[in-house]
């Protein structure tokens, strides 16, 4: 969802580089955005808040529409988006209910709107209902609403959050945010619903708190109650809500402590959804586990409700990155369009129907 923010390659525990977590594709819960090589956006599916940035609302767009943007990176909250532009200033559109626009006022945009005195930001991601970015010093400011900002009450601009200056990544869930620190260590905020911190104990948190006993993190990503991190070792570990299966440990129970998730080793990327989670184990392989109810799993074999443990995306041509939202996953082919599968109903897989798609298939007229 909301939620874009691993990505491709393993490094040391210096973590990604700028350009590697710069994401050329986000995905929010019921619409879909992307880069055309231009620099234009490019944004389709639900629209009832103008979160395709085309000025109208409420509409359902099922192809894509650019939104005239020049950009070098996306990212889809639940109702709005944002792009860092090549100047590392920000523009956002769509729903501004809890001020996750950062344009200081409280309201809507149905257009692209440039943030006021936006910072010179390296990275930027999109949680549900706010927003935040990472400066190349390391420190991490937020707005939007309250707590998953960093303050007791909605931000209506960039603000720092205090706790982390060393971060190296971010990412963002529902009413939560977490940051990937130099040394490999994770430190979260917000809600803490179903652990999803990774700290016990704590209720919430308005200032980093470390995820417990993680120490070689080289990759984060968020759901809506539930986090993982890609360890150096190539394993992956996840904590909080696990209803669905969303932590992959082959359970049903909530964790407020990273477990292990099995059946998946040798990945190099994570990206996790609502209630499921997805993992690159090799150049065209994904595994994914959690919920399936809207096939998002890619499997058409896979249990229909669930899988509590990882199975294997079905049908995936070579591909360069990996990028999950709400109910919907996609990847950016080495070569040719994007290919999407998962729920649709608001058209977000861009192939101008709103039926679910087991296996992966094409948006049409992208790039």
């Amino acid at each position: 969802m909301l939620i874009a923010t691993a990505a491709c390659g393993r490094v040391g525990f210096d973590g990604p580089s700028s350009r590697d977590v710069q994401r050329r594709v986000g995905l929010g819960r019921g619409h879909s955005c992307a880069l055309r090589a231009s620099g234009a956006v490019a944004c389709w599916g639900a629209n009832e808040t103008s979160q395709l940035g085309d000025g109208t609302a409420p509409m359902d767009e099922l192809l894509p529409r650019d939104s005239g943007v020049t950009a070098i990176a996306i990212t889809a909250g639940e109702f709005h988006s944002c792009a860092l532009l090549d100047d590392g200033t920000v523009t956002c559109w769509g729903q501004n209910l809890h001020g996750q626009l950062a344009t200081g006022d409280g309201l809507d945009h149905p257009t692209p709107t440039t943030v006021p005195s936006s910072p010179h930001f390296v990275e930027l991601v999109a949680g549900n209902e706010h927003t935040c970015g990472r400066l190349e010093s390391g420190e991490v400011m937020c707005a939007g609403v309250a707590l998953a900002a960093g303050d007791a009450a909605d931000r209506l601009t960039f603000q720092p959050i205090d706790g982390v200056d060393d971060a190296v990544q971010l990412t963002a869930g529902s009413t939560y945010s977490c940051a990937l620190r130099a040394t490999g260590e994770i430190a979260c905020w917000g809600n803490n619903f179903f652990g999803v911190l990774g700290s016990p104990g704590t209720a919430t948190s308005t200032t980093a708190v470390m995820v417990e006993g993680i120490t070689d993190a080289i990759r984060i990503t968020a759901g809506n109650n539930h986090a993982c991190a890609l360890h150096a070792t190539g394993t992956i570990s996840c904590w909080g809500r696990n209803r669905d299966g969303a932590l992959g440990d082959n359970t049903q129970i909530d964790s407020p402590v990273p477990v292990e998730v099995l059946g998946v080793s040798s990945a190099t990327e994570i990206d996790a959804g609502d209630f499921y989670s997805c993992a690159r184990v090799g150049p065209s392989d994904v595994m994914c586990w959690g919920v399936n109810d809207a096939e998002e799993l890619g499997n058409p074999g896979a249990d229909p409700f669930r899988s509590l443990t990882a199975v294997p995306v079905v049908g995936l041509p070579s591909f360069e990155r990996l990028s999950s939202g709400g109910i919907h996953s996609c990847v950016e082919l080495v070569a040719g369009p994007l290919y999407c599968w998962g729920g649709n109903w608001r058209g977000q897989l861009g192939d101008n129907t709103t039926i679910a798609r087991g296996m992966p298939g094409p948006v049409q007229a992208y790039p």
